[in-house]
């Protein structure tokens, strides 16, 4: 067996210990990961890994996937740490970490092209800015490979820097823009619930291959979407109460996902049979979107939930809103929180992920 790859993941600040879970999950128990940091909005999870390259792409709740060349100290001082970088082209796990990042890629271009991506927030400590940690980076690949060109995009290779405290990460990113945007998203509107998070939603809820799923406050679908890309399911049902939103959710489905049933319906007052489903999945209405007061409405929504779901059934909620959610928790007889993942980075705000069962 070859030696493993060390690897890490991005994923959206608040959300690194469920993809750390999801990594065990798919690649077994004896996964070694770690979550190694983070920067201002993404959590970074590293780990070993020695299985076939394409299943790295299965990883629903990243943003990102790369192959660590190194990590530095950073003392602050200018002269010291840009020469740390520069002499990056020293590292002996770089032509190797290049050769697997290959594998990613189709035909390269007839030069390669390669980008430098740094981010790090100025701090007082740090006497130097980040456009010259950049430069730095450039200037190691061009040591490393002299006849590659740097660009500012549209790269066949991407070397990433990113500031943790202290340190720094380095490596080459092995993902593609389809990792984090996905290809089923045609149809769009302000504040789309973002795929990663929906598909921490999706696992949070444990799929299973029998499972009746529903989504209340469907919107576009990504919840039940990423749900149908996470295992097989037994149905997938959803709505809205804006006719429009239900029918761009369709577009968003297209002929995949069957069977599934997109419905124009009042969340509060589900069409559906008592006792009926597995796993309820909601990104509820946030603050900031809904000028009247929001707890009838996620009143409504838990009554509805703790209505259909069958015992033992989970429901995961995504909100902004958590005294709401816990206030109209605690009038519940049935329902009870098991767990909840805080401080999740969505659209430059923090929610939390509630995952409840009935009992």
């Amino acid at each position: 067996m070859s030696k493993p790859i060390e690897l890490y993941a991005n994923a959206l600040r608040g959300l690194g210990r469920v993809t750390a879970r999801e990594l065990k999950h798919l690649f077994g128990g004896d996964l070694q990961s770690r979550q190694a940091g983070h920067t201002r909005n993404v959590d970074i999870i590293q780990f070993k890994y020695d299985g076939p390259h394409e299943s790295l792409l299965q990883i629903g709740t990243t943003e990102d996937v790369f192959a660590l060349i190194c990590e530095l100290d950073l003392s602050g001082d200018r002269e010291k740490d840009l020469l740390a970088i520069a002499e990056l082209s020293r590292q002996k796990s770089l032509t190797r970490v290049v050769e697997y990042a290959k594998l990613f890629r189709g035909r390269p271009s007839k030069r390669i092209r390669f980008r430098a991506v740094v981010q790090a927030s100025d701090a007082d400590w740090r006497l130097y800015r980040r456009n010259e940690m950049q430069a730095s980076l450039v200037e190691a690949i061009n040591m490393a490979y002299p006849k590659w060109k740097p660009v500012d995009d549209e790269a066949d290779f991407e070397f990433w820097l990113q500031q943790t405290d202290r340190a720094a990460t380095i490596g080459v990113r092995l993902s593609d823009a389809t990792m984090r945007h996905r290809t089923y998203k045609m149809e769009h509107m302000p504040g789309s619930l973002r795929p990663t998070v929906a598909r921490a939603m999706a696992f949070l809820g444990r799929p299973q291959d029998n499972d009746v799923i529903v989504d209340p406050v469907c919107g576009l679908g990504t919840t039940l979407i990423e749900r149908a890309l996470a295992g097989r399911c037994k149905m997938l049902l959803g709505g809205d109460g804006d006719y429009d939103v239900s029918e761009s959710a369709m577009v968003n489905f297209g002929r995949k996902h069957r069977p599934r049933l997109i419905c124009h319906w009042d969340a509060e007052r589900l069409p559906i049979a008592d006792e009926s489903v597995h796993v309820v999945l909601a990104n509820l209405p946030w603050g900031h979107r809904i000028a009247a007061d929001i707890g009838p409405h996620y009143a409504g929504v838990l009554r509805e939930a703790e209505r259909i779901l069958k015992s033992q059934g989970r429901a995961v909620f995504l909100t902004d809103q958590s005294r709401a959610l816990v206030a109209c928790l605690s009038y519940s007889e049935q329902l009870f929180e098991l767990e909840r993942i805080t401080d999740v980075s969505v659209l430059g705000r923090e929610a939390d992920i509630f995952v409840v069962q009935k009992i």
